[in-house]
Order: C-alpha cells, then structure tokens, then sequence
C-alpha cells in the first residue's frame, strides 16, 4: 500500500520548512513512522527465551510456575519502569516512574488492583455536575449536555486520577464489550452511558462472571444491541425475539467463533477446517432469554402495572433506571425451551427471566473458549498484538484455575515474561501500535500544560456550588484534521479496529502477523495526525472557548443582570496549551534537549538514529546571540521554544513512540 504524508509547508529563506524544522527532515521522520508502524507486533508463535517451553510440555498447568517474569527480583530501572508505565497507565509520570522504582511491579500492580483504589469521580457523579455547571455557563435551549462531555471525562480521569490502571483497563474492556456513544440514542441518554463506563471501571477488575453479567444488564448495552423491551415469539404473529445481542455476546464478548486451544491457536476438524462454537440455532436459542427485560423499577413503583414498566410510560420512569441493572418483566419472557451451546433451559411454566439469564451466563462464562478468547483480547489492548502461543496459555491457564478472577489474570498479563523481559524490548516484532488517544494522554502527562476548564471558576455564579474543574477536549475523530478516534466514539460493535486485522500488502501481513490499530491509520489519518500534533504544539488543543480574558469573575462568563461587575469575555483560545518553560531552559543545547524530549516520551530510550535526526533538525533553528541590551531576547525567547515544539513532534511521530513496547 502506498503512503502518502501531506505537510503544510512554508519558505522560509528559500528553504522548505514546517514549523522551523527541515521539511526533509520531517518527510524522514514520517516514513520511519509509517514503517515502524508496519512492524507492530509479535511473531506469531515466537515466544521469548525464558519463556518457551519444551515440546513435551502440555501447555496446561505445567506452565503455572512460568506466568509471571522470569525477571530479576531486583527493583526496575528508571527505562524498565518506565516501559511498564506506558502499558498499564496513560502515560508515565515522574511520580508514578519514582513509586514503580522504589516498590517494583507486583507491588504498584496490587495498589493499584486493590478494592481500596477507586476512581475519585464515578461519570456519572461527573455527568450531573457538568449538568448543573452547564445550566450557569452555558446553557442549551434544551436543557442538556453536550455528548462531548462524555469524552471530556474520559480526558479528565485519565489524566489526572490515580486510579490509572482501573481507567486504563475499563478502555480496553469498552473496546472489547463495545457501546459506543456514535449510536444516537445513547448520545441522547448519556446517564446511561456514564453507569456503563462506571460499572467497566468497578468490575472491570472483579471476576468475569460478574462484569459478564453486570455488561449483559446494563441499560447501555440493552440499548445499544437492541434487545431492550425485547418480547418472546408470537407463533401467531411471526414475531421473533431479537437476535442482536445473543449473536455478539458469542462472537464478541466470550467464546468467538471458532473452538480454541488453551493456547489460544484454532482446533481443527477432521478435514483440517476450523471448528464453530455456535450455530445459528444456538443464537435463536440464547435470544429468548434475553426477551422481557426492561428499565429497573424500584419500590416507588411496585403498584404500577407491568406493561406500564416495561414500556416505560410517563406512569412508570424510575430516576434509577439508567443506573440500576435491568429486570426482567416475566409478561414478556419466552417461557418455551431454550436450546443453546449444549444446555436447554426447559419449558417453564411461569416466566422466570432471572432464572434464565444466571443459566445463560453460567453456561456461556464456563466455556472452554472463554479463557483463551478473553485472555488473549486483554493482551492485545494492553501489551502486544501478537503474543505467542505460550503466553496466551499461560494467561489461559491463570483465566481459567481462577474462575476468571481479573485481577489475577491482569497482574499476570503485566508480568509475564513477554510483558517484562529486555528479550521482548529489543524484538522487532513485539509490542503494539498505540491508538491515538493514547498518544495524547501520554503527550499531556509529560508535558506542563495549562487548561482554562481545569482552572476553578471564582465567579459569584457559581458561589453557591463551586464549578467542577475538567479538560475540555472534545471529539477528535476526523481523521483528516484530528486523530481520527474519540474515546467512546467506535462506529460499531467491533470497536475501531478488529483484533484480527492485518494491513493488506504490508510487511506485517508477510510475517503472518495483526496490527489491529493500523486498521485506522490510513493515509489521510497518518497524515492528520502529523498535523495535529504540529498544531497542538503550536497553539493548543481541545475546545475552542471563551476565557477569562480580564482576570475576574471566572471563565465562560455570560450577560446577566445579576452580576453588573462581569463584564461578558468575548476572547477565546484552545483549552489546552503547553508550557514549554522548563524544556527552554536547556534548548540551547541540541544533545540536551533531545536528551530531556526522550526522557519524557521514551523513557530515555533513543536510537542514535533518531537522535541524530533531531539534532539535526533542532540544530538547523539558529538561536541568536543575546545582545547586551537584551533586546533581542523575544526572538531568543522564540527560537528556543520553536526548538522546544520540533523536538517533541518528532519524537511524537516517530516508530520509537508509536509502537508500545
């Protein structure tokens, strides 16, 4: 497949730049990045060496003593905790790089699993509060929110909760058990949309059992796979109960399609063909127990009839029901036999929806399929796209002697050997590439940034309820001029990007590998996002909004007559800008401003190829001398931060970023 990158370019002297820097340059920096991108990935069934079993062993329980790194117990390095960081957080701080060193990776891994660490805001508690700030600030003729602030929580908690692995593992879960917030009626009803993400947060790390069943109940879910108000079969009317969700909880959420070994590799009939797990008769089977579930009730509403709930009349709209898992209206739940994956729910002579959806759950979270299937997704969101064989086994077999308990399997993940060891750091073919949105929040935690939404509002409007600070970034999924994903946004149920997806005509394709995250990144989106983040280093990101632009009263201001002192801002920038202070302080020499960028976005890990290449370019932006009378220090002042600018861009559009080793 052909690349192309477009750069906006500019003459300056008769030379062709971007930004001050080379625009040869920029071009190699691009084509090493689409390259690198290529080669995301592990080779398929190569495993490292301290990893690799021998032939005879059988990749089951044997392999238990080899899940976690057979690693030093010496505490990491700066550059190994730092390599962790980037899998298991939004990227490294220097105060979580320091906690990571001074207490290792099993024990940040248990601070961080443990029941103690919760998210400091729940989205929906986010939700409500941006609902009332938005009826002072910036009130809508309807009286909502905008879908934007969905992802603007996304932004917020992962750039400023501790609770980073829980965030970080609910993404993955959210790209795994897709709901997305493209499906117009879960933009509308965002409340059900935050309890979604807060039960990924809160369960995400329980057992999967219960996150199955929590998922499979969720309001969100019921919503977004059509199977809420879902009735049985009418003989009479030929009316069929939905399919939809009982299709996707196997393909998607479980078992898959084909039958796996613990390994996670296909089994094979007789005639060498993969075997199904699930026929279409399973699926016809598995849909009547997701018939007659409705909105929770609650007690204020036990003298309401049935169908007034389960239709959710004007009589019958519990507040709740956006939070609560649904529930079953017996009414409208299929009371014939229930034939799927091997087990029949038999006729029932009352309508028992409870019963059927906890016989459902428990035959689908015990398939033999789910371990390997489950283990093998987690792996790929989190470490690598192409672990091998033995590693997926190993989590397998952890998935599995743990009834699916998550944590286990998560800490697992993070410390197999394939996750840890300097084997794995130096082979081309493992790792992942990172999916835009993981590039800026890593971007934003490395760097000092300021953000007029995360500054406390002083207004007397808000007096009686202080204004809840947040990062207002909105959605960044145009491809051409943004990063071509926003958080929540999938445009289906198979998420961005397939777990399976391999890049026609490419390298990666040839070695027999996936690179599921390039299945965005085409060349119009490689190309904007080298834009963007020229553009957001340049003069900031996110929404563009009024500030407070006289230093009173607070932001976003509007005309009322309540508060005469107020005058109405009309100035607006971008909500996120960075400060470059600190990198200018050393921007005067090339080597240690290339040292400082690399410190921050590569843990310090930096080809003497791609270093060169920087310096180059920093080298090429002339810094005048300081003259005795100071008065050329703004152009100082602006050569050193242009230097500052070109230096993080093209670390940021380098393979040495993109790809998460």
């Amino acid at each position: 497949m052909k690349n192309v990158v477009v750069f906006r370019a500019q003459s300056i002297n008769g030379h062709l730049t971007w930004g001050g820097v080379s625009l040869a340059a920029l071009l190699l920096a691009g084509s090493l990045a689409l390259t690198g991108c290529g080669g995301g990935g592990s080779g398929g069934d190569s495993a490292s060496a301290t990893a690799q079993p021998s032939a005879s062993e059988s990749m089951g329980m044997a392999q238990a003593e080899a899940v976690t790194a057979t690693t030093s117990s010496a505490l990491p390095s700066r550059a190994e905790a730092f390599r962790f960081l980037v899998q298991t957080t939004f990227g490294p701080t220097e105060a979580d790089i320091q906690r990571v060193m001074s207490i290792g990776y099993s024990a940040w891994l248990d601070e961080q699993l443990a029941d103690t660490m919760q998210p400091a805001m729940t989205y929906r508690a986010f939700w409500a509060k941006r609902v009332a700030d938005q009826s002072i600030e910036d009130p809508l003729p309807t009286g909502g929110t905008y879908t934007r602030d969905m992802v603007n929580g996304f932004y917020t908690f992962a750039l400023t909760d501790r609770a980073q692995l829980k965030h970080r593992v609910a993404l993955a879960w959210s790209e795994i058990m897709v709901a997305s917030l493209a499906d117009g009626f879960l933009a509308f009803d965002k409340d059900k949309f935050a309890n979604y993400m807060d039960l990924l947060a809160k369960y995400g790390t329980s057992d999967y059992r219960t996150l199955l069943e929590k998922v499979s109940r969720s309001p969100a879910m019921a919503n977004y796979l059509s199977y809420v108000r879902n009735q049985k079969e009418d003989t009479v009317t030929g009316r069929v109960p939905d399919q939809n969700f009982a299709r996707e909880i196997m393909q998607l959420f479980s078992i898959g399609l084909y039958k796996l070994n613990q390994d996670g590799t296909l089994m094979l009939g007789s005639n060498g063909d993969p075997l199904e797990t699930y026929t279409q008769d399973d699926i016809v089977g598995l849909s009547k127990v997701f018939t007659g579930w409705g909105y929770y009730k609650g007690a204020a509403y036990a003298g309401v009839s049935e169908s007034d709930c389960f239709w959710g009349t004007s009589k019958c709209l519990d507040p709740e029901g956006s939070y609560q898992p649904m529930q079953g209206y017996a009414s409208y739940h299929s009371t014939s036999a229930k034939s799927f994956l091997g087990v029949t729910i038999g006729v029932q002579q009352t309508a028992n929806p409870e019963a059927s959806i906890k016989t459902a759950l428990d035959t689908v979270a015990a398939h033999s399929n789910v371990a390997p299937f489950i283990s093998k997704l987690l792996i790929q969101r989190l470490v690598t796209s192409n672990p091998s064989k033995y590693y997926v086994s190993r989590i397998a077999w952890v998935f599995k002697s743990t009834n699916g308990d998550l944590k286990s399997v998560i800490k697992a993940i993070y410390l197999d050997s394939e996750a840890r060891s300097a084997t794995s750091l130096v082979n081309a073919n493992t790792g992942k590439v990172k999916e835009p949105v993981l590039r800026l929040t890593q971007l934003l935690r490395a760097f000092k940034h300021r953000s007029d939404s995360m500054s406390v509002s002083a207004s007397p409007m808000f007096a009686s309820s202080p204004r809840m600070p947040f990062y207002a970034i909105g959605t960044t999924s145009d491809a051409a001029t943004s990063l071509g994903q926003t958080p929540y946004y999938s445009p289906s149920v198979f998420n961005f990007f397939r777990p399976g997806y391999v890049p026609p005509q490419s390298q990666t394709a040839a070695n027999g590998m996936v690179a599921p995250e390039l299945q965005i990144a085409s060349e119009t989106a490689v190309a904007g996002y080298v834009n963007s983040i020229k553009s957001y280093l340049d003069v900031g990101l996110g929404e563009w909004r009024v500030y407070d632009a006289d230093g009173k009263c607070g932001i976003m201001k509007k005309a009322n007559a309540s508060y005469p002192s107020c005058a109405v801002d009309t100035a607006s920038r971008y909500d996120v800008r960075f400060d470059y202070t600190n990198e200018k302080a050393v921007a005067g020499n090339a080597t240690n401003l290339v040292t400082l960028i690399a410190d921050r976005l590569l843990g310090g890990q930096i080809s003497s190829g791609l270093r060169s290449v920087i310096e180059a370019a920093v080298n090429s932006i002339a810094v005048p001398a300081l003259r005795a009378d100071k008065s050329n220090q703004s152009t100082i002042d602006t050569m050193l931060e242009r230097r500052v600018k070109s230096a993080i861009f093209l670390v940021m559009i380098s393979p040495e970023f993109l790809v998460q080793k």
